[in-house]
């Protein structure tokens, strides 16, 4: 009866030994066109990868691994890889289709119900409102399955570079005000009014 977190990533190593207790491998799914494997592949050729890893590992060992006594996983992992072996959405990939596909899949249609869809994935760039006057369609889908099915996605706010950050910091715009800027503003779809936005 423990809950059920869906990592929805680049994939996830689920043979690693500190993982694979956890990770419901039988329901793994690939949402990239063409290919079947669950495995994260980012990171293979000598890059720094293993995100999905990295964050099905976060979610079980919030502490960290400990070192002396009986550990009790705190929840299941789902593996839901999106993310291709460069650690980027597919061109043809519509991030909308993929949200509705993974909660209809596992907060709708699965026997055991996923509440709680981990969602590290978002454009590079800030996300700029004030040219759309509306939030995005990526961060709006977000919002109506949140409401509708009452499941909680945990998004990445996105990554600033500490450049631009002593940048802004340098011309007199210290936290919170440089979110305020457009090379420091969340990533779409960050901007989420339902999920829990992190980073």
């Amino acid at each position: 009866d423990s809950p059920i977190v869906c990592v929805i990533d680049s994939g996830i190593q689920e043979n690693h030994k500190y993982l694979s207790p956890a990770v419901l491998q039988d329901e793994s799914v690939c949402f990239i066109k063409g290919e079947t494997s669950t495995n994260d592949e980012y990171g293979r050729d000598g890059r720094t990868g293993g995100h999905g890893t990295r964050v099905a590992g976060a979610i079980l060992y919030p502490e960290g691994v400990p070192v002396h006594g009986d550990y009790i996983l705190p929840c299941y992992i789902r593996n839901v890889r999106v993310l291709d072996s460069q650690n980027d959405l597919p061109m043809e990939t519509n991030p909308c289709q993929i949200i509705s596909d993974v909660v209809q899949r596992f907060a709708i249609d699965a026997a055991r119900k996923s509440k709680v869809f981990n969602h590290s994935i978002g454009e590079r760039v800030p996300f700029d409102g004030e040219e759309f006057k509306h939030m995005s369609t990526w961060a709006e889908k977000i919002d109506d399955v949140s409401y509708e099915n009452d499941v909680l996605f945990i998004q990445a706010s996105g990554n600033i570079s500490q450049s631009v950050i002593r940048g802004l910091i340098s011309i007199g715009y210290n936290y919170p005000v440089y979110f305020y800027e457009k090379p420091a503003r969340l990533s779409n779809p960050a901007q989420s009014l339902q999920a829990l936005t992190v980073g």
